[in-house]
């Protein structure tokens, strides 16, 4: 998560030699790893590495007897002067550095079907992702303690040698190396080109051959761009070893690696296979791009109609939208009492782990509520969720394209635009500690809710658009606790994420809940398999252990304008940040064990949501709520207040005071479709050869382009008229229909009922129900209503006034006992629909108008239908 990449790298270091005489066998190796100083004479190439004269191996590396102590045979390369040798082919993934800019022309959104990279047959061994342990690296010579063979992973980092060698501890099919150079900002170190030798007793190693030579790989070109070389045939062998041949002029032998090789089965082996797939829990393990992640969210909500929906709160700068899971039992509705709770993965687009976690999160609660697990229903009760698995979509399809293995350390961490979203929120904790300094906290300064600064809302201030569109988030709903999911380290942190002292990299900086804070972090450092197991090993070079795995964030590195500091003093909401595995990207093979590390920290942490005390504040006159009151604790500096809550609604029946309201409510909301119907029409293929003729043949007579344009903007003018007109007259007729007596048509006496819904004294929705024989709806049958005139004021959507006004015409069927509820919407009214889906209607038929201006503007009608037999 930090700004720079935290990984260090295994420098190789070897002289620069004439090249070597033909090759020997190599010495034992004494006790001890020798010291790769410049200069020292590097160790002679093993057995079977003279080259091209060399009968062709075998695709099975020879077993010898095993030896105690398991002495190397040589396996040093050459220098950087090496003789021609034939190349393998290679697959090489190009790296832009990207920097912040001013982007004059918006570039088109990437494809959504864009196809999955492609990843190799064999997936990686575990380096990166640390599933390979220390003890199964070795090289040649290391520089100092701490600085040995288990900084040659992926993305990890530093030290010397003349080769790195890997233990798969079993029978292994090696199919390919990934290799990189060292990521330092003061050298320029990777190796140019390699050899790889393959043994099962460590004394006899066999080359990996390109035909009858023997095989060169090319290397790196810059220090961090990841390259894989696939192996020419794949072999199969224990070990593998990485033998440099040159490198960049001037440097040092450095790489960092990753070897691909599937595991098979050995009745020998006394170790335990690693990577072996979990049983199966009947969830999605596997990366979803954006198309991909739309269809399972999609049909999660498909499959959970009544506790999930899907809405986005806004678009990344390529227009890609930021879909939110919300799964509540009243989805779209807040509720008194119930808190609100998010999270929120892929600010680091590169960073997948949170993302996959939070789809596989959406899977197990529906399937999970739907078979009556108890704690899941009285969570999905008691609590509104919002999960937003992307925050930023943009970068995340920039590393999906790469695939999990050459994506690299930072691309596709930033936006499209080059802006850090961890670093992009308003800094806040400036102006805090200011007024405190100068005793103005919280007197004439607050220590809360804290407002954004002017400068931050200009147009042109440097604010991506995934930002605002998560602070205007934050601002709708009352979050009350959240949590950041980050990967690339095993540890959670808390805040504050900026250090107090602004020219410290480093300082404790506590909030006023610090207590608080460690609590929550606590919660899910020790619930997760990964950070509580006893062989917890370090990521890079930080030692969390010692801490529990938790951190204060800015006692690790500062983070000015960080999401969780804005949201502490921002908001009520409490955010922790969780670094989720050492690997940002790992393998789609990996992802069963990860949903296992977390899957009870993600239940356990959201439950956390209910500690503490909550109510209402209430005027003690009137009983109503009280919003934005402040309610403060002695001892904590940091007040909360209460939350301005969704406006309060009630559902009633119809009065007859209700009447022009109710009119005027079903009028508004009818004519706010007119514009859209308007492109429907203007979609249709007739419409589009009837404008596309008027224009040629304008543009043909009056061999001017002023006359066509004026000419179809009349056009389209009159037609926007006239549909207009249609429209409104389709209004009119209904105003006119069961509209026009609406006492006697939902009366009582006809088995049908009208109810409103009513807030800051006024009537701002509305719904009926009327039986089907009487209506005409439906199928006719009398155990059948059908609902009608559902309409909710435009300031008022989104509150769950909709959904309550369709559970009152619900419960009101299932009181008469009907057998089902029917309606018809028409194919603008899609907020209608979505609104239907959601209480759990299904489409039951499809039908265009039967008349000619239907058939003309293609006005398909679709009738949904709710059962009612055998429901409670």
């Amino acid at each position: 998560m930090a700004g720079l990449p935290l990984a260090l790298l295994l420098p190789l270091l070897l002289p620069l030699l004439p090249p070597l005489p033909p090759a020997r066998a190599a010495p034992p190796r004494p006790g001890a790893t020798a010291m790769g100083a410049p200069g020292a004479p590097a160790p002679a190439p093993p057995n079977g590495t003279a080259g091209a004269a060399a009968a062709e191996p075998p695709n099975t590396a020879p077993s010898s007897p095993a030896a105690p102590g398991r002495p190397p045979g040589g396996g040093a390369g050459t220098t950087a002067a090496a003789p021609r040798r034939k190349l393998v082919r290679v697959k090489v993934v190009r790296k832009k550095v990207v920097k912040k800019k001013v982007v004059k022309k918006r570039p088109k959104a990437p494809a959504e079907d864009t196809a999955a990279p492609q990843e190799p047959s064999c997936p990686p061994l575990g380096l990166e992702s640390l599933r390979v342990r220390d003890s199964q690296l070795r090289a040649s010579s290391h520089k100092r303690y701490g600085l040995g063979a288990h900084r040659g992973r992926l993305n990890i980092q530093e030290d010397a040698g003349q080769w790195l060698e890997v233990d798969a501890r079993g029978l292994t099919n090696f199919t390919g190396v990934i290799t990189q150079g060292l990521n330092s900002i003061w050298t320029y170190d990777w190796v140019t080109s390699y050899k790889v030798q393959v043994s099962n007793d460590t004394y006899t190693w066999h080359p990996c051959r390109n035909g009858t030579e023997e095989a060169v790989f090319p290397g790196n070109k810059d220090p961090e761009t990841p390259v894989l070389n696939l192996l020419p045939r794949p072999v199969v062998a224990r070990y593998l070893r990485i033998n440099p041949q040159s490198w960049f002029p001037n440097g040092t032998v450095c790489l960092r690696a990753e070897v691909l090789g599937c595991p098979l089965p050995d009745p020998n082996n006394i170790y335990a296979q690693h990577g072996q797939p979990l049983p199966a829990s009947g969830l999605d393990f596997r990366h979803h791009n954006y198309k991909e992640m739309r269809k399972l969210m999609k049909r999660v909500s498909d499959e959970c109609p009544d506790i999930t929906r899907v809405y986005s709160i806004g678009k990344s700068y390529l227009g890609l939208k930021m879909y939110v899971m919300e799964i509540s039992d009243n989805p779209g509705q807040h509720e008194v009492g119930e808190p609100e709770f998010r999270y929120v993965a892929g600010m680091h687009g590169n960073e997948v782990l949170g993302r996959e976690l939070l789809l596989n999160l959406m899977e197990y609660l529906c399937r999970e509520f739907r078979a009556g697990n108890p704690r899941v229903v009285q969570l999905v009760t008691e609590t509104r969720i919002h999960l937003l698995p992307s925050m930023n979509p943009d970068g995340y399809e920039t590393a999906y394209k790469l695939g999990s293995e050459l994506s690299g350390w930072a691309m596709g961490r930033w936006t499209y635009e080059g802006i850090d979203l961890n670093h992009n929120f308003a800094d806040l904790n400036t102006a805090l500690w200011d007024a405190e300094d100068n005793d103005l906290v919280p007197h004439e300064f607050p220590n809360h809710y804290i407002p954004i600064p002017e400068y931050y809302t200009f147009a042109n201030a440097t604010v991506a658009p995934e930002t605002r569109a998560v602070i205007d988030w934050m601002q709708r709903y009352p979050f009350v606790l959240s949590a950041n999911l980050h990967g690339g380290e095993l540890v959670v942190t808390y805040p504050f994420d900026m250090t107090r002292t602004y020219w410290k990299a480093q300082e404790l900086t506590p909030t006023p809940d610090d207590g608080v804070f460690r609590w929550l972090a606590t919660v899910y450092a020790t619930s997760n398999l990964a950070m509580a197991s006893e062989e917890r090993r370090l990521c890079h070079y930080d030692d969390f252990t010692r801490f529990g795995n938790i951190i204060n964030g800015a006692n690790w590195h500062t983070v000015p304008g960080s999401m969780n500091d804005f949201s502490y003093l921002h908001t009520n909401c409490f955010e922790i940040t969780v670094e989720l595995s050492c690997d940002k990207f790992p393998h789609a093979s990996e992802l069963p064990a990860e949903w296992e590390n977390n899957r009870e920290s993600l239940l356990l942490y959201m439950e956390q949501v209910h500690r503490g005390i909550k109510g209402v504040v209430r005027d003690g006159d009137t009983e109503e709520g009280i919003a934005n009151a402040i309610i403060s604790v002695d001892g904590i500096n940091h007040d909360i207040r209460t939350a301005p809550t969704m406006v309060p609604f009630r559902i009633r029946p119809y009065r007859d005071s209700d009447y022009d309201a109710v009119r005027e409510v079903f009028a508004a909301g009818m004519s706010e479709h007119a514009p859209a119907l308007c492109l429907h029409v203007l979609r249709r293929p007739w419409a589009l050869l009837l404008l596309g003729c008027t224009f040629c043949l304008l543009l043909a007579s009056a061999r001017s382009l002023l006359l066509p344009l004026l000419a179809l903007t009349l056009l389209l003018a009159l037609a926007r008229h006239l549909l207009g007109c249609a429209w409104g007259a389709y209004i009119q007729r209904c105003l006119d229909a069961d509209l026009r007596d609406i006492a006697a048509a939902y009366g009582q006496s006809a088995g049908a009922r009208f109810w409103v819904a009513e807030a800051d004294e006024r009537v701002v929705g509305t719904v009926g129900v009327r039986p089907a024989a009487a209506d005409g709806g439906g199928d006719g049958g009398d155990g059948e209503l059908v609902l009608k005139r559902m309409s909710v004021r435009r300031g008022y959507r989104g509150q769950g006034i909709g959904a309550a006004l369709g559970r009152a015409a619900l419960a009101f069927a299932r009181q008469r006992g009907c057998r089902a509820v029917v309606l018809n919407t028409l194919m603008v009214q899609h907020e209608a629909r979505a609104l239907y889906e959601r209480l759990g209607f299904r489409r039951h038929r499809q039908f265009v108008l039967p008349t000619i201006y239907g058939h003309l503007a293609n006005c398909t009608i679709t009738t949904y239908r709710y059962e009612l037999d055998g429901s409670e």
